[in-house]
């Protein structure tokens, strides 16, 4: 699953591309983190 309010993407060598402005280049969405279960090991 994708998140969209992500600009960072994986090239084809596998690399990811850092962000050059201030924060960490994510968006944080709750209604993303809210479809998705906590998983414990």
């Amino acid at each position: 699953m994708e998140c969209l309010t992500s600009d960072l993407s994986i090239d084809g060598n596998g690399t990811i591309k850092v962000p050059t402005g201030p924060g960490l280049g994510v968006v944080i969405d709750p209604d993303f983190i809210a479809r998705h279960e906590v998983v414990q090991a």
